[in-house]
């Protein structure tokens, strides 16, 4: 079974178009009995978590920071697909990732 993870995140210096492309694609994936996570950033002002209509769990501030905490996420729920929807992404992160 395929079980994906979609990271994204909003704040002050980052508007929400990632944020609400990533719970479309969610709720997309989880009409095609596809088991979708949403991970976001703690930071988020409230208005925008209060609009997210899937489960969502979160992250500190930059997810790129807290590495651990994604591999061990990824391995706890069987991610077997990460797409990331950030302003900003290192490759050598990405490629760490998928080391792990």
């Amino acid at each position: 079974m395929n079980r994906i993870l979609l990271v994204t995140e909003a704040n002050e210096h980052v508007a929400s178009g990632h944020l609400f492309e990533c719970i479309e694609t969610c709720n997309y994936f989880i009409s095609k009995n596809i088991e979708s996570f949403l991970m976001v950033n703690r930071d988020m002002p409230p208005g925008l978590k209060s609009r997210i209509n899937v489960t969502y769990f979160e992250y500190k501030e930059d997810i790129q920071q807290e590495k651990d905490f994604l591999v061990s996420f990824i391995r706890e729920h069987e991610i077997n697909k990460v797409m990331f929807n950030l302003r900003d992404i290192k490759n050598e992160f990405v490629l760490d990732i998928k080391k792990e």
